[in-house]
């Protein structure tokens, strides 16, 4: 079957670069007059409390990943190719691919929310879904493809795939102590579970020799649908068709914290998303450290021999299905799946004769056992009035580096936001963007 260029390029760009918005508007940390700033750390306030929009107040939708598209495309003789391509050296993509290949997909969307001033602080509710996914795919995956069939041997292990989704119902409070000096800020979420896949291939070596192949898989994948589980071995009993029902519940937190050194400087802390999701079921399919070797196989050119060249061929194809083939184990009972944790924490320091400007940086660590990262963020921010605000930030990390920006325009009765946490300045000459994109949005009421 023949692939249109353009498709494998598509595809490819699709992978690696932000479909819509960045993770949680980051650009906005230091914006003192954003309203959402309160979901980057719940010690933080709005003047004003809002109501929010159904679904347009607060969209979050992003893709964040390790590498860009320029490790998988590449320039030559004017034509943008695949790493596929001849004209591409093992020793060129290598340098691009130095690392595993690491990716983070995130959906959220306020289904319900509003916030208000009362109980001597500022008050949040929100109900929400979200929908998290990471991925993780090692780089001798890449390698191997693209050096095809060597005398060497290939390390596949720590493949992961991580992903649930489910609905959060989030009542948040934040006040001052210490005379104004600092503030903090909590959150309580009480979680209700849709659906959930954990897989990972904890060993997967390929030996290719001169004289012998050798290949090795140990893995499972776990979900509490039994159909997600059960397509994986072909010989499994047909299970009941899905219905939708309530999967699990869980709980979590958000806690957060600022302190003001002087009237020009303040620290800030968050941790958010400290819980689990109890699910009720966990189905599994399982493989565990099953070998093959080449060396196990004789081959006969006698046709009527036992081991006959046919026979002993459909004897090693049937034996490399059911390498890679994992075995149903119905349902294990519930499992428990942590949240993947952030951790926010910042420093601001305004101009002591113009208030209206001030700059911040930002350290955020994500926590996850598929794509763990960090990032590091420089912001200027500028208020020239009370209803309009900007900032424009330059971050790096294990994503790559890149550059944000945020208008926010919040007259009294109305706010609206638009911005970029990463901003592409190169297309290929299909309009894919060479480096990671991502917009996010938002429209509210105030009151």
């Amino acid at each position: 079957m023949k692939f249109n260029k353009s498709y494998i390029i598509a595809i490819i760009g699709a992978l690696t670069s932000v479909v819509c918005s960045a993770q949680l508007h980051t650009q906005a940390y230091f914006m003192q007059d954003h309203i959402f700033r309160h979901e980057l750390n719940p010690a933080f306030a709005s003047r004003h409390g809002y109501i929010g929009l159904p679904s347009i107040s607060n969209l979050n939708i992003s893709m964040l990943n390790s590498l860009s598209i320029k490790s998988f495309l590449y320039n030559r003789n004017g034509e943008t190719v695949t790493f596929m391509n001849k004209g591409v050296s093992v020793d060129d993509f290598k340098s691009e691919f130095s690392r595993d290949f690491k990716s983070s997909i995130n959906f959220r969307t306020d289904i319900i929310n509003f916030a208000f001033n009362a109980w001597g602080g500022f008050n949040t509710f929100a109900i929400k879904t979200r929908v998290d996914a990471h991925l993780r795919l090692p780089k001798e995956m890449f390698y191997f493809l693209k050096e095809g069939v060597e005398n060497k041997e290939y390390n596949f292990d720590g493949l992961k795939i991580n992903a649930n989704s489910y609905a959060e119902i989030a009542l948040g409070h934040s006040h001052d102590i210490k005379e104004g000096k600092a503030r903090i800020g909590a959150k309580v979420k009480v979680l209700l579970g849709a659906a959930y896949m954990d897989a990972e291939v904890s060993e997967a070596r390929l030996a290719l020799g001169e004289n012998e192949w050798r290949i090795k898989t140990s893995g499972y994948v776990h979900s509490n649908i039994a159909q997600v589980a059960s397509k994986l071995d072909k010989d499994a009993q047909e299970v009941e068709d899905y219905k939708a029902k309530l999967g699990g519940w869980g709980l979590a937190f958000d806690l957060g914290g600022t302190y003001n050194i002087s009237e020009d400087w303040q620290v800030s802390l968050a941790l958010l998303d400290l819980g689990f999701i109890n699910w009720k079921d966990r189905y599994q399919s399982a493989t565990n450290g099953k070998e093959f070797s080449t060396g196990d196989y004789k081959f006969s050119f006698e046709d009527d021999a036992p081991n006959s060249f046919s026979k002993e061929t459909e004897k090693l194809q049937d034996d490399l299905k059911e390498m890679f083939k994992m075995k149903y184990e119905g349902n294990k009972g519930s499992a428990i799946d942590m949240l993947s944790m952030t951790l926010n924490a910042g420093g601001q320091y305004s101009l002591p004769n113009y208030k209206k400007f001030s700059a911040g940086a930002l350290f955020t660590a994500h926590f996850n056992k598929a794509d763990t990262w960090i990032e590091g963020r420089i912001s200027a921010n500028y208020a020239p009035c009370k209803w309009y605000t900007m900032a424009v930030t330059g971050q790096v990390g294990n994503h790559g580096a890149s550059m944000g920006w945020m208008l926010d325009l919040h007259p009294r009765g109305f706010n609206f936001f638009l911005g970029m946490n990463r901003t592409p300045f190169h297309l290929t000459k299909e309009g894919i963007p060479m480096t990671s994109l991502g917009l996010t949005f938002g429209m509210s009421v105030g009151l």
